[in-house]
């Protein structure tokens, strides 16, 4: 005669992390528009410009949660989620360009300041140095910061000076 092992419902277990994501969820869902229109004022009334308050602040509060969730991650020892989770938030960062173009009146990148073009640059550059950095294995670690993470964050801190320079 053979038992067969039967887990502990999975459904309970997931029910406390699968409200606490959805109530979370629905607090950015509905404070992230009242984000962009106070951005929009301070880009106004500080004079730095919306593409600057754009590239800093609001992308600086709206990665605050995938931040908060990759240093978890690392140290719980999860490392390949907090690397996931940050290639995978820009990733999908991308792809809503297109549902974006479609509800927008003609070409959405027309009609933006020419600087996004250096944001979008510096993107590209930073996630090539970080995906370089993941296939190539240095012997012995560099205390405090490995050279891709310090290339990486001087490539955003650059792009960030000329696009306040630019705005």
């Amino acid at each position: 005669m053979t038992t067969t092992f039967h887990p502990p419902s999975s459904v309970g277990r997931l029910a406390i992390p699968l409200t606490t994501f959805a109530a979370a969820a629905a607090v950015l869902w509905f404070t992230g528009p009242r984000l962009a229109h106070v951005a929009a004022r301070l880009a106004d009334q500080s004079g730095l410009g919306g593409t600057f308050v754009g590239t800093t602040l609001v992308a600086l509060t709206t990665s605050l949660p995938e931040l908060v969730t990759a240093i978890v991650a690392v140290r719980a020892g999860a490392y390949d989620l907090a690397i996931g989770n940050t290639f995978g938030s820009n990733a999908f960062n991308m792809v809503i360009f297109l549902p974006l173009d479609m509800a927008h009146d003609g070409s959405l990148f027309a009609a933006v300041a020419p600087s996004h073009a250096l944001t979008a640059f510096a993107v590209v550059v930073a996630t090539a140095v970080a995906v370089l950095g993941q296939l190539y294995r240095i012997e012995g670690r560099i205390p405090l910061c490995e050279p891709d993470s310090l290339l990486v964050l001087l490539i955003v801190v650059g792009a960030l000076l000329l696009v306040y320079r630019l705005s």
